[in-house]
């Protein structure tokens, strides 16, 4: 029946890439919306908002963390890069959960590993993007993605233990 009209049926693709390619994006844009509308509620001092804010840092938490696990791109194999991918999606993981313990007042101190660490791997990310042509393109989206939770983080950490 598809010969006759020419078309051809869409590609099926696994679980894996639409996951990343399709549901993680969209869920990721709806989370930091959510951070950003709770934030400014929160910095305005409105107490009901503390929901959504939870809930979205929760959410970026564990879509850092999943990110942390997507596959390279196709033909790409460099296991120093494949580690540092790994590495700066994780530390924004701790990160998100550091601003959630800061922000809410909670006892622990995940800000302190967070904070730095992503920092440290934000600044290795931008070396490869200077000197590494083939890895620009991850690179790119690494620090896009956890660019706003870097600059946070890092203020908080600044603000909390270097008074």
């Amino acid at each position: 029946m598809n010969e006759a009209s020419g078309s051809n049926p869409p590609p099926k693709h696994s679980f894996v890439e639409l996951l990343f390619l399709t549901v993680i994006p969209k869920v990721e844009m709806i989370a930091l919306l959510v951070i950003l509308a709770g934030m400014g509620f929160w910095f305005a001092g409105i107490s009901q908002f503390e929901g959504p804010l939870t809930l979205g840092l929760q959410t970026l938490a564990v879509i850092f963390f999943l990110s942390a696990f997507q596959p390279p791109p196709a033909g790409f194999r460099e296991p120093k890069l494949m580690l540092l991918n790994k590495l700066i999606y994780i530390c924004g993981s701790v990160a998100c959960l550091g601003i959630l313990f800061r922000l809410m007042q909670w006892e622990g101190d995940v800000l302190l590993v967070g904070a730095p660490s992503l920092l440290i791997s934000s600044i290795l990310y931008l070396y490869v993007l200077i000197n590494k042509p083939e890895a620009k393109q991850m690179a790119k989206m690494a620090l896009l993605r956890t660019g706003m939770i870097t600059f946070f983080s890092s203020y908080l950490f600044l603000q909390s233990y270097l008074q």
